[in-house]
């Protein structure tokens, strides 16, 4: 009854009793809001690698930096700072590890699952009015357009291999098959030519047969077929030719 009639139900708000993936992944998929851009991708990687070691409902225990620096696909180095910077932004505590009685202790990491509720929230409302502007955008674009053409795409020729045969000498052949025209000619018909004069007009073909006439009366004038001297080549028998023809 409620989809007859078009009923949405009510968005639920975030809250630091969902787990701690339901929070990522809901952050993540609205955008990351305040984190949100280049600047910002080593703190989202780190957050994330941070978040894969720790337990889900408790978003807090032990782990190293070479851990969360795996986890993230960062350095060592690169990862301390991103975690010093979540630490200053106040989404995460970090209790540092050591080496206490000649043991090496790992560190002691929390993430605020409140903190992280108040940025879905944000990225929520920062998402929403993005997508109200880009509607808006989209809609004016297609004000402006006035016709819509399709245009069918080309397609590549398949190439058929054809199996290795003693007289080929065991070499396989490709052979390239033919592509097939467009079925609508017309619709992809260049409507000028693309060849001819430059103002793209071309003179009407007169199909009309020409009208016989009678043939001209043989000329008395001697013909310039002279038959080239025996025994020459070269430069000789080009001056002679041009010779004979002079005369």
């Amino acid at each position: 009854m409620s989809r007859s009639t078009g009923f949405r139900p009510r968005r639920r708000k975030a809250s630091p009793r969902w787990p701690l993936y339901m929070l990522l992944d809901t952050l993540r998929r609205q955008g990351w809001g305040p984190l949100d851009g280049r600047p910002w991708k080593g703190l989202r990687a780190v957050l994330v690698g941070l978040a894969a070691r720790l337990p889900y409902g408790s978003a807090q225990g032990a782990a190293t930096i070479e851990q969360v620096a795996a986890a993230a696909g960062y350095g060592l180095r690169w990862t301390r700072q991103c975690l010093t910077d979540l630490e200053d932004l106040g989404l995460i505590e970090w209790v540092r590890g050591g080496v206490r009685y000649g043991r090496p202790v790992p560190s002691w990491f929390r993430i605020s699952k409140t903190m992280l509720a108040e940025l879905v929230e944000a990225a929520r409302e920062k998402r929403t009015a993005d997508m109200i502007a880009w509607a808006q955008a989209t809609r004016r674009r297609l004000e402006r357009i006035r016709t819509i053409r399709m245009i069918r795409a080309k397609r590549k020729p398949r190439t058929h291999s054809t199996p290795a045969t003693p007289a080929d000498g065991g070499i396989a052949k490709n052979r390239v098959a033919k592509s097939r025209g467009s079925v609508h000619a017309a619709v992809t018909a260049s409507p000028s030519p693309r060849r001819g004069d430059q103002a793209g007009l071309r003179l009407p073909v007169d199909n009309t047969p020409p009208a016989r006439t009678s043939a001209p009366p043989p000329s008395d004038r001697p013909s310039n077929n002279v038959p080239l001297p025996d025994g020459l080549a070269g430069p000789a028998l080009a001056r002679a030719v041009l010779a004979s023809l002079g005369r």
